[in-house]
């Protein structure tokens, strides 16, 4: 893992904390933390390592995945109790299932496309379809099952 991920991690910071100390745009830091990056300037890796009081050298550095405790990780708690905003967010927190799954189930790998299928205002007619088979029900079943009560969505 990248030195970015790996300190923003021992801070127990989330990204989007991250983005509001540093000043440097989500994409940016998501592709920071999968691997070094030379599109971005010294700058912005210097804001990065400032707001997670640590030296440039060490974000540059590679750690290996299991350097990281579960007491390194974010504070997530209260993002389980988060509004559900459609069907698919919906259909994720019946079937108790995290980011991941939900984008392998549609036959996605990214964790990122799971939250952003949860997170559309309208999901996709090929989404809900798609898990409407994964489901083996008709998309008419599906969306009466994963029916968003208009008090939990946002």
């Amino acid at each position: 893992m990248t030195g970015v991920h790996y300190w923003r991690c021992k801070r127990r910071l989330t990204s989007t904390a991250l983005v509001k100390l540093c000043g440097v745009n989500e994409k940016t830091l998501r592709n920071m933390e999968r691997e070094f990056q030379p599109a971005v300037s010294l700058h912005q890796y210097i804001k990065v390592a400032e707001a997670l009081q640590t030296s440039v050298e060490s974000i540059f550095e590679i750690y290996p995945e299991n350097a990281l405790n579960d007491s390194d990780r974010p504070d997530r708690s209260g993002l389980a109790n988060s509004p559900v905003v459609n069907l698919i967010g919906q259909y994720r927190k019946q079937q108790n299932l995290t980011y991941k799954q939900l984008a392998e189930r549609y036959g996605a790998t990214s964790r990122e496309f799971g939250r952003l299928l949860c997170n559309a205002p309208k999901p996709s007619k090929a989404a809900i379809k798609a898990f409407a088979d994964f489901e083996k029900i008709s998309v008419e079943e599906f969306e009466k099952l994963y029916e968003v009560n208009k008090e939990e969505a946002v």
